[in-house]
């Protein structure tokens, strides 16, 4: 209490560690159980979607044939980006591991040494934004896109109606 300031208790410390690696480790297994989910979901979809509606286009009488070459254009696209989706997402997983092994090691070390280091938790923190960024970034890019590509198919199949 040299400079006015109380110090923390280590006790205290090492029990808000516990909680928090507990805390942490729930929310990041409920996280990934709900992202898994619903990449599943909108990866589903998409190929779902582009793929019907490329089958229901090439296979149709009602469409002329330039209208079956740009909604298929279209639709194989969306198909692609789906699968860039499915590819970016796992990425971003796989760069998210370490970073949040470090973290849970983090808490970890804090619970044994009964000290907590603001700035090292920050930096951790900052490791798995960095990690990951750039992946998530190109999943949510290549998602929107082949929604899109459905959108533009399924308007060029109305538009070169017969």
């Amino acid at each position: 209490m040299e400079d006015g300031k109380g110090s923390i208790p280590s006790e205290l410390i090492v029990k808000v560690a516990e909680l928090e690696l507990s805390s942490s480790l729930e929310a990041r297994n409920r996280l990934l159980d709900e992202n898994s989910a619903a990449f599943r979901w909108i990866f589903a979809s998409l190929l779902t979607v582009n793929g019907g509606a490329a089958l229901a286009g090439f296979s149709s009488d009602n469409i002329t044939k330039c209208g079956k070459l740009v909604s298929g254009v279209s639709f194989v696209t969306g198909i692609f980006f789906a699968l860039l989706l499915a590819y970016f997402t796992m990425k971003s997983c796989e760069k998210g591991v370490k970073p949040t092994g470090e973290i849970a090691g983090f808490w970890v070390d804090t619970m044994w040494s009964g000290e907590f280091d603001e700035e090292l938790l920050q930096q951790r923190k900052k490791q798995f934004v960095s990690a990951t960024r750039h992946y998530n970034l190109a999943s949510s890019f290549v998602g929107w896109i082949s929604a899109i590509c459905f959108l533009v198919g399924a308007i060029a199949m109305g538009v070169y109606l017969k």
